[in-house]
Formats: C-alpha cells, sequence, structure tokens
C-alpha cells in the first residue's frame, strides 16, 4: 500500500514538474520570438536542437541516462528519416507559427494533433477509447473550430504555418505508430530518448546548411538585439525547458505502460497543461480578445 502511494506521489510530482515546463518552454519560445522578434527559425530551432543534444550527453556522462545511439545500424537511421524529416518541419513551422499566433490560440488549435495519436492508438493499435479520451477529442476539435472561425486577427499565411506543424507532427505519430509493423526484427527498435537524441542531431544536420540557403545567417546579421544577454539566456533556457519537458513526458508514459491509470488526471495533464499555459499566458503577452472567443 505505501509503496503504491510512493509511486503515485512520484508520478504526481513528475506531472507537476511537467506543467511548470510546459509553460516555461512555451513562454521562453514566445518571449524570444514574439517580444525578442528573433523570427529565423532555422537558427532559433537548430540552437534549441543543440543544446537538446548537448544536456542529454551530459547526462549520459554523468550516468543519469542512459543512450544506446552507438549501437544503431545504418539500416535503422534511415528507417528513422521519415520520423526526423517530419520533426525538422514540425518544430520549424511550430516557431514560424508561434512567432505571430497568441499562445492561446497556437495551443488550441495545435491540439488537433493530440487528436491524431487518439486515433493512431485506435485504428493501428485497435485500443478502445476511454471515456475521458472522448471528452478531450471533442473538447479539443470544438476550441480549435471556434479559435479558427472566430480569430479576429485570422491570416491564412499565419495559420498555414500551425497547420503544416499539426500535419507534420500527425504524420510522424502515424508513421511512428506503424513503424513496429513494418520493421519486425529487434535491430530496428529503438527507445524513445533514442529518437529524441536522433531528432536532436538531425535537426542540427539539417537546420545549419539551410540557414545560410533560406538566407537567415545573412538577415539575423542585422538583428538588434544581438547583444542582449536576455537574448542568450533565452535561447540557451528554450533548449534546456524542451529537452526536460520531453525527459519528463517519456517518464509519464512509461508510468501509463499499464493503460490502467487510477486518476481522471493521469489521462488529462496535457490538456491541463494547454489550458494552464494559455489562461496564464494572458498575464504576460499581449492578446487580443472579443466577445465572440473569450470563451474557447
Amino acid at each position: 500500500m505505501d509503496k503504491n502511494l510512493h509511486k503515485r506521489g512520484t508520478l504526481f510530482a513528475v506531472i507537476g514538474l511537467y506543467l511548470l515546463l510546459f509553460c516555461s518552454t512555451i513562454y521562453v519560445n514566445k518571449y524570444v520570438l514574439s517580444i525578442l522578434k528573433f523570427t529565423y527559425p532555422t537558427i532559433f530551432q537548430g540552437w534549441q536542437t543543440l543544446v537538446g543534444a548537448l544536456v542529454l550527453k551530459l547526462l549520459v556522462i554523468s550516468g543519469r541516462l542512459d543512450l544506446k545511439t552507438a549501437d544503431i545500424t545504418r539500416i535503422t537511421l534511415i528507417s528513422q528519416l521519415p520520423a526526423i524529416l517530419c520533426f525538422v518541419v514540425a518544430i520549424y513551422a511550430g516557431s514560424k507559427a508561434l512567432a505571430v499566433l497568441a499562445i492561446p490560440i497556437f495551443l488550441a488549435v495545435s491540439g488537433i494533433s493530440d487528436v491524431i495519436n487518439i486515433l493512431c492508438d485506435t485504428l493501428i493499435h485497435k485500443e478502445s477509447i476511454k471515456t475521458v479520451q472522448n471528452f478531450s477529442v471533442i473538447a479539443v476539435l470544438c476550441s480549435a473550430f471556434l479559435v479558427t472561425w472566430t480569430d479576429v486577427r485570422f491570416q491564412i499565411e499565419n495559420y498555414g504555418w500551425l497547420f503544416l506543424h499539426i500535419a507534420s507532427l500527425g504524420l510522424r505519430s502515424i508513421y511512428l505508430n506503424t513503424y513496429d509493423i513494418i520493421f519486425t526484427k529487434k535491430s530496428f527498435k529503438i527507445s524513445e530518448i533514442d529518437q529524441v537524441y536522433l531528432n536532436y542531431i538531425s535537426s542540427v544536420v539539417i537546420l545549419a546548411p539551410s540557414s545560410y540557403l533560406l538566407g537567415d545567417v545573412l538577415a539575423a546579421k542585422d538583428y538588434p538585439f544581438i547583444y542582449f544577454y536576455q537574448f542568450y539566456v533565452g535561447c540557451v533556457l528554450s533548449g534546456v525547458f524542451g529537452v526536460a519537458l520531453v525527459i519528463c513526458e517519456i517518464h509519464i508514459k512509461k508510468s501509463f505502460v499499464s493503460k490502467k491509470p487510477t486518476d481522471f488526471f493521469c489521462y488529462l495533464y496535457l490538456d491541463v497543461a494547454k489550458i494552464l499555459c494559455a489562461l496564464v499566458s494572458m498575464l504576460f503577452f499581449e492578446m487580443k480578445a472579443t466577445k465572440t472567443n473569450i470563451f474557447w
């Protein structure tokens, strides 16, 4: 009994940390992108993923994390390329969208990617949708529709980046959910944390030359806050918070392997994080709300 209470207490502590990291990651990214107006996603996301990869390496060196990327074969790496490319496109498009959209709008609409995850579990793995998940799916879809419909600052380009972000996450989710069916050999199996590390390293490799090809490096030379310490602190924190958030989420998912969590809140930790983040963001970032969209 005491052991179960201890496990549950640890889980809720990790979920609490997840909520804090989720809000902090979004706010820091929004601060750099919108307040400091560093709208060069190939550089910003390249920096974020580089910091994330370095943090993971430091955790491995300190013995707090175990990566098996050295054992990954070339053919396994190739099999992961579709997911890696989707990840790179998702973070690039997400950065472009978050720079111009209010946080509540970004979170409400991007929640469609979570619906895709649930549908993948249902259609591919034949898992039944639970009552709380049904509630979550309906709430997310209604919220996304109402937000888009009532946004007084609606611009097709801004939402285009957001929907590209969602589509990339959706395609990545579909591919990873079918990965075990397509590649049945044990040599193709890699852990979630190894996938994260591969995503980070591959993103740096892809985004570094892209920053020259897309002109972000030349444009960033005229960036007015290049010597502000807030800019560098924000860039570092965005990477550190981001990778810590991913590690927390992996830990939470492992706690739900049995698919029998007993607490209603455990099903909705991501929804709670988004709602909390959206509400608190209104205190720090400008958002134009109207009578028609104040309740979404």
